[in-house]
């Protein structure tokens, strides 16, 4: 359900971060090493993820902490760091992108 895909979670230090649960994320770099402390998600370690232009804080990446899990890994992405846009640019392949923007 989409209904689930955005959710509000609240951290050790009181902080809620609306966000967006999707399986695939761009131009992101991960900060530190996986960690299942307070992971809002059972089974899952996060790594904090951040945009790879600016340097901003976006979410985290949530990976399985066993084979069996599934998915092995997704994104959570805060809303606050997301900006919606229209795709306006066609690649060599026809795909469809969107000029890079940041908060």
């Amino acid at each position: 359900r989409s209904s689930d895909l955005m959710a509000a979670y609240v951290n050790p230090h009181g902080f809620v971060h609306e966000t967006l649960t999707v399986y695939k994320g761009s131009n992101l770099n991960l900060i530190g090493r996986p960690s299942t402390e307070h992971s809002w998600f059972p089974g899952y370690a996060w790594t904090i993820a951040q945009c790879r232009i600016c340097g901003n804080h976006v979410g985290w990446k949530f990976t399985a902490t066993k084979k069996d899990m599934s998915p092995q890994k997704f994104w959570g992405l805060t809303r606050s760091s997301l900006l919606p846009r229209i795709p306006d640019v066609e690649d060599e392949a026809g795909q469809a992108r969107t000029p890079l923007l940041c908060l």
